[in-house]
């Protein structure tokens, strides 16, 4: 997760930082801090698939950057904001798509042209579904 004063960067093109969660022993989660800054953009997908990264959560991200992260492997849930641990625990149970965290101004429908009319729900299937 791109984070920024401890909550999901609203942004991730312009994160500076990563938090990495991965399971250690007896599923304890063991948590690393990323520097992004000398990591361009266009690299970004292929230093999350080198640091082992199978699924970012991220607030905004441009469609290229989630195309490069896609065909790195890397699976892509968007339009989220909130707590870094609060997200990380509605993930492990399977609630983060309920709607509670959604990025501000990001019900319903997106504007056309930023997204083409299509719903943010509708564009985050697309993206963990792999559909461009």
């Amino acid at each position: 997760m791109p984070i920024w004063n401890d909550r999901i960067s609203p942004v991730f093109d312009c994160a500076r930082r990563l938090v990495v969660f991965e399971r250690g022993e007896s599923d304890h989660m063991v948590k690393s801090d990323v520097a992004l800054d000398d990591v361009p953009v266009p690299c970004r997908g292929l230093e999350l698939a080198r640091l082992g990264v199978n699924v970012l959560i991220c607030g905004a991200i441009t469609r290229s950057l989630a195309a490069a992260l896609d065909a790195s492997g890397v699976t892509v849930i968007p339009f989220v904001s909130g707590e870094i641990e609060e997200v990380l625990r509605a993930y492990e149970n399977g609630q983060l798509v309920q709607g509670t965290f959604d990025m501000p101004g990001c019900r319903g429908r997106m504007r056309k042209g930023k997204c083409g009319g299509r719903s943010k729900r509708g564009m985050r299937q697309e993206m963990m579904r792999g559909d461009k």
